[in-house]
């Protein structure tokens, strides 16, 4: 899940670009959150009880306090570097002021739903393809997962086992019905493994990070092999 915050003085700006992201979200099948705040304090508060937000929406103006330092307290007093900060305002002439802070981007008010899609794909771009889902049918119970957590697909018959760091679900989809996409790579017609968890690398076989032995069959060993070295040892 990623946590998105968004801090302005105005509840209607607060509310909008909440229903934007998470109208973004459902369209991209990605797994978000969203909090608002009408304070930068209660921002703050929030940041330094532990929360971990990846983005955050701040304007320029809250009430008597300029985002602008905000945005420095988090880069400078937190240590927060990875936060992506994308400031928002009624005017361009804050624009150059604003690099201190290293922010992803700057938008003019009013919002609008293509803004808030742009910004939104410029940060899931840097992000990585961690965050997208993989839906978990079982029944009329479809369950949600972040594709970062899964170790391995494995066929099960006519569904598919879907293991992850905490576990293991059973999905009624079809195995053959995943198209994997990097880092996630067939390595046998009954199994798709994520390269981030492969512990050690045998040529035959993987070991995961789980402990768990996926073989490598041998129609797929050279075309492995190449993708493993130039993603996991380059």
């Amino acid at each position: 899940m990623i946590k998105i915050a968004v801090c302005d003085d105005e509840n209607t700006v607060c509310a909008e670009i909440k229903s934007f992201i998470l109208k973004y979200a459902e369209e991209e099948s990605l797994s978000l959150s969203a909090d608002t705040f009408n304070s930068g304090a209660e921002l703050i508060e929030r940041l330094k009880a532990g929360e971990e937000y990846a983005l955050i929406f701040l304007d320029i103006e809250i009430n008597e306090e300029k985002g602008s330092d905000l945005g420095n307290f988090i880069r400078n007093e937190l240590k927060n570097r990875t936060l992506e900060i994308v400031y928002i305002s009624y005017y361009k002439d804050y624009a150059m002021s604003l690099f201190e802070s290293r922010p992803l981007d700057f938008i003019i008010k009013p919002v609008t739903y293509e803004k808030i899609s742009r910004i939104m794909e410029k940060f899931i771009d840097l992000a990585g393809s961690d965050n997208k889902i993989f839906n978990v049918i079982d029944g009329k119970l479809i369950q949600r997962v972040l594709m970062k957590d899964i170790i391995y697909f494995e066929r099960s018959g006519f569904n598919t086992s879907v293991v992850m760091t905490e576990g293991k679900l059973l999905s009624r989809s079809r195995f053959d019905s995943i198209k994997p996409q990097l880092p996630f790579v067939r390595v046998h017609k009954s199994f798709i493994v994520n390269l981030k968890y492969v512990s050690e690398y045998k040529y035959s076989e993987m070991i995961m990070t789980n402990g768990d032995f996926v073989p490598v069959s041998r129609s797929y060993r050279p075309e492995i092999r190449k993708i493993y070295i130039n993603e996991i040892l380059l």
